[in-house]
């Protein structure tokens, strides 16, 4: 097991070394569906999702996404925090109590925030055509002084493809895509200004200050592309499946202000420092039981750390909470093939969803907790209405 785990150890990190300088961190919808199930089944993902997750999902049955709109927000999920952002927003605070209020909940979730995703696209029967817009800002840091403002967006255009193969009861799905995108975020680390952007946003510096501030910040933007591939093999209820995203992706960014975006439309296109995206590579297990019924369970296993996980199982395979911390593990009730009910674990934090799915109207909602890399976990709600044919 410790050779498996070193061997692919080191196809990872020859991968990874395509990338010359400092990877960029792709910019994905944070999307209930996925995530009430501890963000567990975009491995097995099918129509508009798999532009997302998996592009074998292009094999599947055929669907057109008319739009599909997520909204999330990042902050702590707790009577105390609500009450807090209540008294925030009322514009009662004195600046010490805002400055207060808001130190309280960074060291609740490092992150504070709020995003959207928005998009449309067919995807089935072999073709995958979709176009989409994800979007989010944040402020991240142990406190507000000293906090980074970080905006992040990304336009994208899908091409890809599906195969299915079917070998007795062995079914293949295989598929691959490519992305064009444009990429507009904040420069690398964020705005350091984070105290007097969120402070003159909330109007304690006096009218039209805000935009004085935020017309300075600089943006890095450019166009890149990158590849997408996966494949999934089911047999009955078992399916295993693999994908890799971000591969051999790169972007040339080039540098504006806020002020020339808004007034002079000038989109960086042409920058000269090229940066690459920082590839994932996911592999997991999906167990789905009377699909088609009144009653339909599925459970669903992953992880995005190979390497760990292969290791985590080798060193003590009885040490679950090492285990689950290399991995995300869900579980979806599909009733009435209408009413769904989610839960999962997300490298050992919880999660929980709902969703209704009618002919034409699909809506999600999700509670989640993410660990962002030895800070205090990220807790978030998302939601999510697509109409579809």
């Amino acid at each position: 097991m410790k050779r498996l785990s070193f061997a692919v150890a080191l196809t990872v990190a020859l991968l990874n070394s395509v990338s010359g300088m400092s990877p960029l961190e792709s910019l994905t919808r944070q999307d209930a569906r996925s995530l009430g199930s501890g963000g567990a089944s975009l491995l097995f993902s099918t129509g508009y999702d798999s532009f997302f997750g998996n592009p074998a999902g292009f094999s599947g049955p055929g669907s057109l996404t008319l739009g599909d709109l997520s909204l999330w927000g990042y902050m702590p999920m707790n009577p105390g925090s609500i009450n807090s952002m209540e008294t925030l927003s009322s514009g009662y605070a004195t600046v010490t109590e805002a400055e207060a209020i808001i130190d309280e909940l960074l060291t609740d979730n490092s992150e504070l925030g709020f995003g959207g995703a928005v998009g449309l696209g067919w995807a089935g029967k072999g073709l995958g055509l979709g176009a989409n817009l994800v979007s989010e800002a944040l402020l991240s840091g142990t406190k507000l002084d000293g906090s980074r403002v970080i905006v992040r967006n990304q336009v994208n255009a899908i091409v890809g493809f599906g195969l299915p193969i079917k070998l007795g009861l062995v079914e293949i799905a295989a598929g691959a895509d490519v992305r064009a995108f444009y990429r507009l975020d904040s420069v690398a680390g964020g705005w350091a200004d984070g105290r007097d952007l969120v402070l003159s946003g909330l109007g304690y510096y006096g009218p039209g200050q805000f935009e004085n501030y935020f017309a300075s910040e600089v943006m890095s933007g450019g166009i890149g592309y990158a590849f997408d591939a996966g494949a999934t093999l089911t047999i009955g209820p078992l399916s295993a499946g693999f994908m890799a995203r971000d591969l051999f992706g790169s972007v040339a960014l080039g540098e504006t202000t806020v002020y020339d975006i808004e007034h002079d439309s000038d989109f960086p296109t042409d920058g000269t420092d090229v940066v690459e995206l920082e590839p994932t590579y996911t592999a997991g297990l999906a167990l789905k039981f009377n699909q088609s019924g009144l009653v339909a369970p599925a459970f669903f296993a992953e992880t995005d750390d190979i390497p760990g996980f292969l290791d985590a199982i080798s060193t003590d395979i009885a040490d679950t909470d090492g285990i689950l911390a290399t991995m995300k593990a869900g579980a979806e009730l599909r009733l009435l093939r209408i009413f769904i009910l989610r839960g999962g674990l997300n490298k050992n934090l919880l999660s929980l969803g709902a969703g209704i799915d009618l002919y034409l109207i699909r809506g999600d909602i999700a509670l989640s907790q993410e660990d962002i890399g030895g800070l205090t976990p990220r807790t978030g709600i998302s939601a999510r209405v697509a109409l579809k044919l």
